[in-house]
């Protein structure tokens, strides 16, 4: 047997010893899982998996960094961010990747930008989550990773956006889009990016332009099989077309979103849904439905303690009391 056939094997026998073919199907199982929605199930998989003996210490830091984007997705859906054990999962994972190459530490990095970036939203404060997005931005460059660069980059933009610097944050996701494509384009970031350039017009002021970005987003979402998301992306867009007086085009994408969040067990979207209802139909001048999609709103939002719609569909509801209804 020739040197290079015998090195050749060597590594074939380490990757079957470690199981990196079964762990990467592991790790796209529970990524799926996520996408679609199913949160408990991809939870109790990468649980599972984590406890296996035999794992890779590259293994152990993507099943961790997974399980921390699946609490941190079921805290939004149950109003519960930011999640403490995503914070100690990808801790974990740091502890795991110290002294790792480059690629592991800088998707730990990511995850932590990540979770900061979420953290950081009600108090306005982001230099946690810019420090460790340029950290991971370094480590993908130095092993000319695209789809990590795209990564660290799109997080660049969404802090500019948070902190209203509009210009900035369109430049940063253009260029994650570009770098995203040089790595081989995916149809889920692409949504990613139409998504929050779509906000970035939004809040400029350019509703019916946005409108176009947010329509190819939920469209992407969809496509991908990202049933999670394409909830929050067809609120949105339904938000956007209200905002233009197009409420016949709002409709099914409510609905679409109602029936989701039942699908997948999510109160937040399903209070976001229905007070957005309720907004289309007040605008319609269909007074007794908006009370009942405004009450749907307030009740579901009760049950997790989501304060800020809570509010917002109270307050709806105590307007729409001196207002006729239709039937009368």
């Amino acid at each position: 047997m020739s040197v290079r056939s015998s090195t050749l094997l060597g590594v074939f026998v380490l990757l079957v010893s470690v199981g990196i073919g079964q762990e990467s199907e592991i790790l796209r199982e529970a990524r799926d899982l996520r996408l679609r929605g199913e949160l408990r199930a991809a939870c109790s998989l990468l649980r599972d998996a984590i406890q296996q003996e035999g794992r890779s210490a590259s293994d152990q830091i993507h099943l961790r960094l997974e399980l921390a984007k699946v609490l941190d997705r079921i805290g939004l859906h149950t109003n519960t961010r930011p999640v403490e054990e995503a914070l100690e999962q990808i801790r974990l994972a740091e502890s795991i990747a110290d002294g790792a190459d480059p690629v592991d530490r800088a998707h730990v990095a990511l995850a932590f930008t990540e979770y900061f970036y979420r953290a950081g939203i009600k108090e306005r404060s982001f230099a946690v989550a810019t420090s460790h997005a340029e950290q991971a931005l370094s480590l993908f460059q130095r092993v000319n990773d695209s789809h990590g660069m795209a990564e660290a980059v799109h997080y660049l933009g969404l802090i500019r956006l948070q902190e209203g610097s509009l210009d900035s944050a369109r430049t940063l996701f253009e260029r994650s889009r570009m770098l995203d494509i040089a790595g081989g384009e995916r149809l889920y970031f692409r949504g990613e990016v139409e998504r929050h350039i779509g906000f970035v017009l939004f809040l400029s002021g350019d509703v019916d332009r946005s409108i176009l970005f947010f329509e190819r987003s939920l469209e992407a979402r969809r496509a991908s099989g990202a049933r999670d998301a394409s909830l929050f992306a067809a609120r949105i867009l339904a938000a956007a077309y209200i905002d233009a007086g197009r409420h016949e085009e709002a409709l099914p994408h409510l609905l679409y979103g109602l029936a989701m969040a039942d699908r997948i067990d999510s109160p937040v979207g399903k209070a976001r849904c229905a007070y957005d209802l309720g907004r289309m139909y007040e605008a319609s001048g269909d007074i007794t439905a908006a009370a009942t999609a405004y009450e749907l709103a307030r009740m579901t939002a009760d049950l997790v303690e989501y304060t800020s719609i809570r509010m917002k569909a109270q307050a709806a509801l105590n307007r729409l009391q001196d207002i006729p209804r239709s039937e009368d």
